[in-house]
């Protein structure tokens, strides 16, 4: 419905004029270069026009990124809880100021004003919206807990993904077990002490 909305003259394509009408609606904050640029991008057959095959791939690509973003989005607000320490019952009874038992949005973009300052009211309400399972508008203790338990599953995720990081260093560069150990092994105690280990990951993975 979207792509017959916007041809206008019903021929099946979306012409440059079209696609900057529909892009005026769909992205405001677009620009008309950035939206010629995109057009370019996804006009696969280079006739200057989009077909509804062309306009499916954009819409895809579109709600693709979007998804990215809020994921983003999630794992900031999850190393925030983090670093302040913030438990699961103690964060939500500070949170839930009127008492009543749930998360209003209100008190959810004070939440998270508190706790991530930077991030748009938008990014914060989009967050809300996945957590939000019933669709009320709130956000219950059992809601909240399951935005919690993402809070604690980042961790480990980015923990395996940094020990493959160094697992691909190590073959990469051909190093083998016993070799690697024993040349970072610099007291030669038959250990990797603290010390030892961050002056390995420095010459491995320097940014990490």
């Amino acid at each position: 419905e979207s792509f017959q909305a916007f041809d206008k003259n019903k021929d099946g394509t979306l012409s440059k004029e079209e696609w900057q009408a529909a892009v005026a609606v769909l992205l405001p904050g677009l620009n008309s270069v950035d939206a010629d640029a995109v057009f370019v991008r996804f006009d696969a057959s280079g006739d200057g026009f989009l077909n509804l095959a062309e306009f499916t791939s954009f819409f895809q690509a579109v709600n693709n990124a979007s998804t990215v973003v809020l994921d983003e989005t999630i794992r900031l607000l999850q190393r925030s809880f983090s670093d302040n320490g913030l438990g699961l019952c103690e964060s939500f009874q500070a949170f839930d100021n009127n008492k009543d038992g749930t998360l209003s949005k209100q008190e959810w973009q004070a939440a998270v004003a508190v706790l991530l300052p930077g991030l748009h009211s938008v990014d914060a309400a989009a967050v809300f919206v996945r957590f939000d399972a019933s669709g009320d508008g709130f956000l219950n203790l059992a809601e909240f807990t399951s935005f919690f338990q993402a809070v604690n599953a980042v961790q480990p995720v980015a923990l395996e993904e940094t020990i493959r990081l160094l697992q691909r260093t190590f073959s990469d560069k051909g190093l083998g077990l016993c070799e690697s150990f024993q040349a970072f092994d610099k007291n030669k105690d038959g250990t990797l002490s603290k010390e030892e280990w961050q002056a390995a990951v420095a010459v491995l993975l320097p940014g990490l």
